[in-house]
């Protein structure tokens, strides 16, 4: 005769692959914040409308020496609509705070140009490459 087998209920099953499955989240959000993007501080200093298409923006950017930044510069139009973004590359520094101005193309008259955010950027990455941390739509000014 044998003995009767076992079977895991489907209860404990759920929970077992719950718990591994927040692990998972949890190992993940370690090693973003490890080895993610750093936020890089800056502050608009100013930006003026310069025609029908076009607004300037100068900031100023805090990085290492020897760093390079990519930051998000964007353009609103008078409903509040984007008219315009890019990613701009800052650096590499030679000294720890850089006042770069960047003249944006825009899409429809320009009534504020503003940067969103900036990041460390990594070796070798074009402004053109796709930032999707940058380009998130999450105006982050904690570090301003």
């Amino acid at each position: 005769m044998t003995a009767p087998v076992a079977r895991r209920t489907p209860a404990v099953v759920w929970v077992l692959g719950g718990l591994v499955a927040l692990a998972m989240v949890g190992l993940a959000f370690l090693l973003y914040q490890r080895y993610g993007p750093s936020p890089v501080p800056f502050q608009v200093r100013t930006y003026e409308i310069t025609g029908d298409r076009e607004v300037r923006v100068s900031w100023e950017v805090s990085v290492e020496p020897g760093s390079t930044a990519l930051c998000l510069v964007r353009a609103r139009d008078a409903t509040g609509a984007d008219a315009g973004s890019r990613v701009v590359r800052v650096g590499p520094a030679s000294e720890r705070a850089l006042r770069p101005t960047y003249a944006l193309a825009t899409t429809s008259r320009p009534v504020l140009g503003e940067v969103v955010r900036c990041l460390v950027a990594a070796p070798g990455q074009e402004p053109d490459a796709p930032v999707a941390s940058l380009a998130a739509g999450r105006a982050d000014r904690s570090a301003q």
